[in-house]
């Protein structure tokens, strides 16, 4: 992997040096700390101070990413006393400097209710400013919002075909949202076979959950995606697709059979 930040993913990464390059001016350690400790921090003041001193001299510099990163702050109190108000504000004025994921910042806040009401008109208005490029995360939201009818009309196929979006579109797993659109995918494939829905599709997303969810995560309004509800919907699914391997191999067998019995009728 290359690119801002990615000293992180190294595996040889150690924090007390990037800090030290850091601390120097190097931009891409900055982006490095910061991700490591958004990812990896249990609450240690002194890095959460030092994550702010960062993205600040990143701000200074003229990086417009780092707003969103500052938003972050502010949104979720880390590192600064949490102010939904201050949050928004910055994430405004990423989205007018050009960084429109801004926008979806904003709309997610109104989606979830951090710090301010929860108003899913406004959320869908600011998920989709810039509907041509939206994030797995405003994705997946809005194929809540079509799933459980919030704001928009409850509508299963556009769930879906935002659940299926995430996938086709992208080709890492890395963001938390991909094994809840994969589960997704999975559920209605299980669930709505009348649709028309692709069963190896489904197995093959369930199991990709099974093997990476470890932790439960939110679905949306209060939803929690858990360990048990994943290996329900697995159990659900590995059931159906045995019947119908079952079932294609009964009547394989019989088309089989029928045809030796032709055969042997049409045999002198």
């Amino acid at each position: 992997m290359s690119g801002v930040g990615a000293d992180f993913f190294n595996k040889d990464f150690n924090l007390f040096d990037a800090i030290r390059r850091a601390d120097d001016g190097d931009t891409n350690a900055m982006y490095s700390v910061i991700a490591y400790i958004a990812m990896e921090d249990e609450g240690e003041q002194d890095l959460l101070e030092k994550k702010m001193e960062y993205v600040n001299r990143l701000i200074e510099s003229g990086d417009k990413a780092a707003l969103i990163m500052k938003g972050d702050c502010y949104r979720d109190g880390k590192g600064v006393a949490k102010d939904a108000e201050k949050a928004m504000a910055l994430y405004n004025r990423a989205a007018d400097a050009g960084i429109l994921f801004g926008y979806e910042c904003i709309g997610q806040m109104y989606f979830f209710g951090d710090g301010v009401d929860v108003d899913y008109e406004k959320a869908y208005e600011f998920l989709t400013k810039h509907a041509d490029s939206l994030s797995p995360e405003s994705t997946f939201l809005i194929g809540e919002m079509y799933r459980k009818g919030l704001f928009l009309p409850k509508d299963d196929k556009k769930a879906f075909d935002m659940y299926a979006s995430i996938i086709k579109k992208n080709n890492t797993w890395m963001d938390d949202y991909y094994p809840l659109a994969a589960y997704m995918l999975a559920k209605y494939s299980a669930e709505n076979t009348n649709m028309g829905y692709d069963l190896k599709w489904a197995y093959d997303a369930i199991e990709y959950v099974r093997k990476n969810v470890q932790k439960p995560h939110i679905l949306s309004d209060g939803e929690y995606l858990t360990i048990d509800m994943i290996e329900e919907l697995w159990q659900k699914i590995l059931r159906e697709k045995m019947r119908r391997e079952h079932f294609i191999s009964v009547r394989l067998k019989g088309v089989i059979i029928g045809v030796d019995g032709g055969t042997e009728n049409r045999s002198p």
